[in-house]
């Protein structure tokens, strides 16, 4: 298929359809006449992936029509090309449409291809994991350019508790909007990097807290204390840190820590002066997310790994083998994760390990 012949289908199916067709340099958005910015499909959106490289929208938005009706279609194409990338985003009338449109995906096959129909949502977060424990993060983020990923806005990496010089062999590489995620995901699934197969997964979403919520919030969240540190002397740094602000409680774990303040302009205060104090080190602060808003799920690992002769060894394993202890884990539970490492410091081949949010 030709240039010449896909703008004429293009032209073709424009002139018949009920859709206006606005082109950009990376996909081409069809959308329903009638229709306006201000109308807004909430959950209605999926994701379409493993679309025919020869295939185009007049055959496309037909197709998904026949489970209801199609308000916005995206293709995404190859960059400054007609040709599909083989991907799209569907905007169906209704949530519902949606998730008939999911269910049903298994069943429908197009052109002889069962495509792969997941929901959008607002996870733009991906987990790494088989990174090597001595590459900094901003070495990670220059392999992932150099291995042609886009759009990422930030690479999250925690420091073992053991030794602040080590990551934890996995970080959460987080990109503009979840098409950028998803396409990533699954143009990069058997991804290397240092000679080593990464693994490649969704991080499980963060919960979304209102700003009106948040701006009750009185507590900060620490990470990346020193854990030999015990409570009293963090209280103490915090004390002479913040002087006259005055703490109702601190709860200090491991490697991060929970600081309660009075009110909230005293959280505010607080959360300067120790951002300034610590700018240059490891530690990060931040708002703690409300408990009520934080998953309550329990859930567990099964450490399968060999005992190693020492700690360091463990990411040398291959990364496949990594991600089934450590996927699908985000940026809140990744803290208890250390309980793993020390099933594996200690040469225990076997055991459960309870991740719990705080």
């Amino acid at each position: 298929m030709d240039y010449y012949e896909i703008t004429y289908r293009i032209q073709k199916f424009q002139a018949l359809a009920n859709y206006s067709l606005l082109r950009d340099t990376t996909h081409r958005t069809w959308e329903i006449c009638g229709s306006s910015d201000c109308m807004t499909f909430k959950n209605s959106d999926v994701f379409i992936s493993g679309i025919p490289s020869d295939t185009l929208e007049d055959e496309l938005i037909p197709f998904f029509a026949t489970i209801g009706i199609v308000v916005k279609f995206k293709l995404l194409t190859l960059h400054n090309s007609l040709y599909n990338s083989g991907f799209a985003v569907v905007t169906y009338c209704d949530s519902s449409v949606a998730e008939t449109a999911i269910k049903m995906s298994n069943y429908i096959h197009f052109k002889g291809i069962t495509l792969t129909v997941e929901k959008v949502t607002d996870n733009c977060r991906l987990f790494l994991g088989g990174i090597p424990e001595t590459k900094s993060k901003d070495e990670v983020w220059q392999a992932l350019n150099w291995r042609g990923i886009t759009g990422i806005v930030d690479v999250i990496m925690y420091r073992s508790y053991r030794n602040r010089a080590y990551n934890r062999g996995y970080v959460f590489v987080e990109f503009h909007t979840f098409v950028e995620a998803a396409q990533t995901r699954i143009l990069h699934k058997n991804l290397i990097l240092w000679g080593e197969r990464m693994a490649i997964d969704w991080s499980e979403p963060i919960p979304s807290v209102t700003d009106n919520v948040m701006s009750k919030v009185k507590k900060l969240f620490i990470r990346n204390i020193e854990v030999t540190m015990s409570k009293n002397c963090f209280e103490l740094l915090l004390r002479d840190i913040l002087g006259n602000i005055q703490l109702e409680k601190v709860y200090k774990f491991k490697d991060y820590a929970f600081i309660h303040f009075r009110n909230k302009c005293d959280a505010e205060y607080a959360l300067e002066l120790l951002r300034e104090t610590f700018k240059n080190s490891f530690i990060e602060i931040c708002w703690a997310t409300p408990q009520e808003f934080a998953p309550r799920k329990k859930r567990y690992l099964a450490a399968k790994f060999k005992p190693k002769k020492n700690f360091r060894q463990l990411h040398k394993q291959p990364a496949m083998q990594q991600a089934h202890c450590v996927s699908k884990c985000n940026e809140e539970t990744s803290l208890n994760e250390d309980n793993i490492l020390d099933a594996l410091h200690d040469r225990i081949i076997s055991c459960l390990n309870s991740l719990v949010i705080d």
